[in-house]
């Protein structure tokens, strides 16, 4: 019913790109048969553009024809914060970014069951793919400096090796909760161990990586996307938040960029390398398969580590 509606909506506000729907299905039939369907006078939309895009933001988790543009968004709220993120419009940048943005939303519907203390604000992210690179390209700098928080991330394109994939993905969101996490740093890392134990590696990176299961469009289609341009109602949307997840949020006192980052506990290790972190989460997944029985230190260790026993 979404992609019929669509389609007729493409019909009546934004012909010219009608093309586009398709192009998008050359072999399966699926464009005609839409397309015999929106022809029937029962199926036309009884709305102006203001009023489907306002039906459209109620219905859809992101803004109407979002893939179009230079630039795709993705655009939704979780755990109080608004989280944005913008990245390349091409082939392997989008797949990669997808990729990891549907894992960052498994991990925080995950956490969210270990009560993390977060402030609302916004999150404004734009992904850089290092393509044809290895996992020691990924890296991201934040800047929260001001309440709304900016994040710059790089993602190398490899799919090949899952310890590698899910260790990125799980470091790379923890530097994102890191400055909207108003507890002490130590706090949100102790939240690692539970997520590793309960196999959230496993989660993130589930029978096949996404740039694999979901690389169903050719090139030709991206770029024909990229060239065309975006509908300026779309600009409009902003998403809201899960239902199921309202009652877990409790208003707490407002908090400036200052006192934000006055209540962290140790600011260095929120803004530790992300090489450092995923060493970190590559010894305690080791740890985490170990015997229940297992207790020890590695050699040259510090600090506090997991024990199963």
């Amino acid at each position: 019913m979404n992609e019929l509606m669509g389609l007729i909506a493409v019909r009546e506000f934004w012909p010219a790109l009608e093309h586009l729907f398709e192009k998008a299905h050359p072999r399966t039939g699926w464009y005609n048969y839409l397309a015999e369907q929106a022809s029937q006078p029962e199926n036309s939309i009884p709305l102006d553009e203001k009023q489907f895009q306002q039906l459209a933001y109620a219905q859809f988790a992101g803004p109407v024809l979002a893939d179009l543009g230079t630039q795709r968004t993705i655009d939704f709220r979780a755990l109080g914060v608004r989280w944005i993120f913008t990245f390349k419009n091409s082939r392997t940048t989008a797949l990669t970014a997808e990729g990891f943005c549907a894992a960052f939303q498994v991990l925080v519907a995950d956490i969210t069951r270990l009560d993390p203390v977060i402030t609302k604000t916004t999150v404004r992210a734009s992904i850089e793919v290092a393509v044809g690179s290895m996992h020691d390209a990924d890296d991201v700098h934040i800047d929260d400096s001001e309440h709304e928080i900016k994040a710059h991330i790089r993602l190398s394109d490899d799919s090949s090796d899952f310890d590698s994939v899910s260790r990125t993905m799980v470091a790379t969101a923890f530097q994102l909760l890191g400055p909207v996490h108003v507890r002490p740093a130590d706090e949100l890392y102790a939240l690692l161990e539970p997520l590793i134990r309960d196999g959230i590696a496993h989660k993130l990176t589930a029978v096949r990586p996404y740039q694999e299961s979901a690389d169903l469009m050719s090139e030709e289609h991206y770029e024909r996307c990229a060239t065309a341009e975006r509908p300026s109602s779309s600009a409009g949307f902003e998403p809201i938040e899960n239902v199921h997840w309202q009652h877990l949020l409790k208003q707490g006192p407002a908090m400036t960029a200052r006192s934000r980052s006055n209540s962290f506990a140790s600011g260095t290790t929120l803004r530790t390398r992300l090489g450092d972190f995923r060493s970190l989460i590559s010894w305690r997944t080791a740890a985490a398969r170990r015997p229940s029985s297992y207790s020890g230190r590695t050699a040259g260790s510090t600090g506090k580590y997991w024990s199963g026993s």
